[in-house]
């Protein structure tokens, strides 16, 4: 596996962090592998590549380099869309909640323990927020059938 294999090609180097997430959606690309260096994101798609051969991190930056990487917000798929949900893709771990709480990931929650249950429900339905299932049915409907 390809996250695997970078992993352990990465041990022992600690300017090096890995952070694995989600989809971009992009399948067509996936695996897909973004490196940050100085600020800057490149991607280059490692579908149908192999990488098991490669026997250092350095290796693996020359192979990604020689790649073309691009940034991933180029393709016209991407810019197209107005991304809400996956706007901070990649820039965290998804499973370290400290970097969640730190970016504010529980402020809607906090909120809504301040303003109860039926406020929360009236704010909902004044967004008018969807479900995000084919039908699009209205989450405030949902939750006011369960309050």
């Amino acid at each position: 596996m390809i996250a695997e294999k970078i992993t352990d090609l990465a041990q022992g180097h600690k300017h090096i962090s890995i952070i694995r997430n989600g989809s971009w959606g992009a399948f067509w690309l996936e695996p897909f592998i973004e490196i940050e260096k100085n600020g800057n994101r490149k991607g280059t798609s490692y579908l149908n590549k192999k990488i098991s051969h490669l026997s250092s991190i350095e290796e693996l930056f020359d192979d990604f380099y020689n790649s073309n990487p691009f940034n991933i917000m180029d393709i016209d798929f991407i810019k197209r869309q107005t991304r809400l949900v996956f706007s901070r893709i990649g820039l965290y771990d998804p499973l370290d909640l400290n970097q969640y709480r730190n970016s504010h990931g529980y402020k809607g929650l906090e909120k809504s323990f301040e303003i109860g249950q039926q406020q929360t429900i009236n704010e909902i339905k004044k967004s008018g927020l969807n479900g995000r299932g084919g039908a699009a049915f209205p989450t405030a409907i949902k939750m006011q059938t369960v309050l």
